[in-house]
């Protein structure tokens, strides 16, 4: 795609338009500027005996195209105006002597002498740029080279209207015939990378947009389920340690140590899920256990914890108390989002809770 978008860049500048292209990435714009200089080489179009160093280590030569990358008001050209970023220039000729070159200015055809600490500082070749770059830069066409993970959607509005008369866009598929892909099956199409680009965010959000986001996560179903899955899985372990303790002191400790701890947690959970169904919230009647817990210890226990073991009915320990508020709001927010849980409502309606007030503070996670 980028020699595409090179051909067609070239077409417009033979046409006489005014034009740049413009790459995702540093490399890719470094490849489109020494392709383009070469071939005006060859053309005779650009003088390469003698040159200057630019900012970004090539040369330029008469007749080659440079662009200003800083703004710089003691350089005046003869319209008055002084040099800006993203002005394009074509060179015209060379100051050896006093390391400068003549240029015009390719929008108002004024003229100005550009010096050679400015040029080593500020301008770089002008026949390609980053899309970053890209800005405060006015041509007739806009030639933009789109490559998977390198753009945002920000700086992609910001290539896409640098072209007065047109703004055209290249996807690299990355079907580069020296380096195919290992799969092509994975290999996004051009809409599936031009979506990511479009989807990729790179503004700053403000404090507002940062704040209500948070709000939002923090009342979703995934966040509730992923803190009680959490919880449940410390309860599970503290339970089958428990277990252990009572049938074979001491050896909970040494099982601790083993890395298959995790695991054997984990089928000790589904397990006893399986002997007391009830007690492990799929999202339906099995939330009725879930929610006789929360309302047998809401009173007592403020937040509300929830039993070490689902199928215990002994004294909770304090460790449980975050685990029977996130359990309470993910219940209460299930049932305001209508998630089938029949044995759950007729109790909130019978007024199970017995402490006024028990469920005011989770109760707002209904509201969304």
């Amino acid at each position: 795609m980028a020699d595409k978008a090179y051909l067609a860049w070239q077409a417009d500048t033979r046409a006489g338009k005014s034009s740049i292209l413009i790459g995702a990435d540093n490399e890719t714009v470094g490849l489109l500027k020494e392709r383009a200089q070469a071939d005006r080489v060859a053309q005779g179009e650009v003088d390469p005996e003698h040159t200057l160093l630019l900012s970004d280590g090539l040369r330029a030569g008469s007749g080659d195209t440079v662009i200003a990358r800083g703004n710089n008001r003691k350089l005046v050209d003869t319209d008055g105006n002084f040099v800006s970023n993203g002005t394009l220039f074509d060179v015209q000729q060379i100051i050896r002597r006093d390391r400068a070159l003549l240029a015009r200015r390719r929008d108002t055809g004024a003229s100005v002498i550009l010096p050679g600490a400015y040029l080593e500082s500020s301008v770089e070749l002008g026949y390609a740029t980053t899309a970053h770059r890209s800005q405060g830069v006015t041509v007739d066409t806009g030639h933009t080279v789109i490559t998977q993970d390198r753009l945002t959607r920000e700086l992609l509005y910001v290539s896409m209207t640098r072209g007065r008369a047109g703004n055209f866009a290249y996807v690299s598929e990355g079907d580069d015939d020296d380096h195919p892909a290992v799969d092509p099956s994975l290999q996004l199409p051009w809409q599936g990378i031009l979506g990511e680009v479009l989807a990729a965010e790179g503004a700053e959000r403000t404090a507002h947009e940062v704040r209500d986001t948070e709000l939002r996560k923090a009342d979703s179903l995934e966040r509730l389920y992923g803190e009680y899955d959490y919880l449940a899985q410390i309860a599970a372990g503290l339970d089958l340690k428990q277990w252990m303790d009572e049938h074979a002191p001491g050896a909970s400790q040494e099982f601790e140590q083993s890395p298959s701890w995790d695991a054997a947690v984990a089928a000790w959970r589904k397990a006893t899920a399986k002997a007391h169904p009830a007690a492990e919230f799929p999202g339906t009647a099995g939330a009725g256990l879930d929610y006789f817990h929360v309302q047998r210890h809401l009173p007592d226990l403020g937040p509300g914890p929830v039993p070490a073991s689902r199928h215990s009915t002994g004294p909770v320990g304090p460790w449980t108390r975050a685990g029977g508020a996130a359990t309470a709001r993910l219940m209460i927010a299930c049932w305001a989002r209508g998630v089938p849980s029949p044995s759950l409502k007729p109790q909130f309606g019978n007024g199970a809770v017995s402490r006024p007030g028990a469920l005011a503070a989770p109760a707002r996670w209904a509201d969304t």
